[in-house]
């Protein structure tokens, strides 16, 4: 258990198993989270400019993140098999 613990400690954060011990959404990291922000914000700002604007019709749909309660869990036993699967590279 103890090389588990190794390697998870070395995992990237937003991970699927960095996102399931954080609590935070998976593959949302800080970064994915203000690109995503940076792509509302800019198709907003291209609509502005347009008649569809001037009109208050079609405005850009903004990229949603997960659900906010959606979280990634195993019991220890679950997470015991996982572990011992062959992998494949």
């Amino acid at each position: 258990m103890k090389q588990v613990a190794s390697c998870a400690a070395y995992l990237p954060p937003d991970g699927a198993i960095g996102s399931a011990y954080s609590g935070s959404k998976i593959g949302w990291g800080i970064d994915t989270q203000l690109f995503i922000a940076m792509v509302n914000d800019l198709n907003w700002l291209v609509w502005a400019k347009t008649e569809n604007a001037e009109k208050g019709i079609n405005r850009p749909k903004p990229i949603k993140p997960p659900e906010e309660n959606y979280t990634l869990s195993y019991e220890i036993d679950e997470l015991k098999e996982i572990l011992q699967r062959e992998r494949h590279e």
